[in-house]
């Protein structure tokens, strides 16, 4: 499974390190931001805030600086002190166009797959996320709006969180506008789970330049697993602290289509078979439909 071989990256708590970074995230009101992502600049190594804005990181000598983050707001970079406040501002949005029109929700087309496997992509870290990418063209480009989504998550925790974001990419395919202004955080259950979430309340337009829908991941205690790894050419048995859920994949014979995004750049995924050899057909895209409405 996919899932596993990305666990190695979750090691980066796994050092020895006795300090703790202690800190809460707020916004200009003195409101915590529940889920923000703090995280050592240039490195995977963070945690997002709790649902109180506090949080702990690990010290690391070396590092000096952390960037916070969180969608709706502008990002920070802040020098890292043992107590830290971090105050957030409200991102200032610039509206191209004012859309007058109103979905009908008479017709409605569905892009993309719903299939559940064993492949899935799992945590890779702090402000990273799993995504699909959805193209408008001449098949449907005449339904204008977005009213929901399908999804399929697997965890071995209950109530494990995962965070939604849908947003454009410019043309090297860094992420230009956010479609949700606010946190859509989903809870997930234990096992395999299908989610059906309506975003018709959001007023979502489909792009020309198409959308991607996208899962963030949230480096937070609810989500923690202890995943037993055992070590290539070796028996032996490793602990690793892994996060909850994952999402599930599968094999088309179409053209590739997960993204791995990390630090607002995505990143089309291609896994090269001969690195597989054991597992058949490679899951090459995630069990994710977008519904668009007219």
């Amino acid at each position: 499974m996919i899932q596993k071989k990305l666990l190695l990256v979750l090691i980066l708590f796994a050092c020895s390190v006795s300090a703790q970074i202690k800190g809460i995230v707020e916004d200009e009101k003195n409101n915590p931001i529940p889920y923000a992502s703090v995280v050592y600049l240039n490195t995977k190594y963070g945690v997002n805030t709790k649902e109180d804005g506090t949080f702990e990181l690990p010290k690391i000598d070396s590092l000096k600086v952390v960037q916070v983050s969180n969608l709706g707001f502008e990002t920070k970079l802040i020098s890292v002190q043992n107590e830290m406040k971090i105050v957030l501002s409200p991102e200032i949005y610039e509206l191209n166009e004012v859309i007058i029109e109103k979905p009908t929700f008479k017709n409605q087309i569905v892009l993309g797959r719903l299939e559940f496997s064993n492949g899935s992509y799992g945590n890779r870290g702090t402000n990273t996320m799993w995504g699909k990418f959805f193209e408008c063209n001449s098949s449907n480009n005449k339904f204008k709006f977005v009213k929901g989504i399908n999804f399929y998550t697997k965890s071995n925790i209950k109530n494990a969180k995962i965070k939604l974001r849908i947003f454009t990419l410019d043309k090297e395919n860094q992420i230009q506008n956010d479609l949700i202004e606010k946190d859509m955080i989903i809870v997930c259950d234990k096992g395999k789970q299908k989610h059906t979430i309506d975003l018709s309340s959001q007023h979502i337009t489909f792009p020309k330049e198409g959308i991607m829908v996208a899962f963030e991941n949230l480096i937070i205690d609810e989500n923690k697993y202890l995943y037993t790894y055992i070590l290539k050419g070796t028996q032996e048995k490793e602990k690793i602290i892994g996060y909850e859920p994952s999402l599930t994949g599968f094999h088309n014979s179409a053209e590739a289509n997960v993204w791995f995004v990390k630090n607002d750049k995505a990143v089309l995924v291609k896994f090269d078979p001969k690195n597989y050899p054991k597992r058949g057909h490679i899951p090459n895209d995630i069990s994710i439909q977008l519904v668009l409405t007219n």
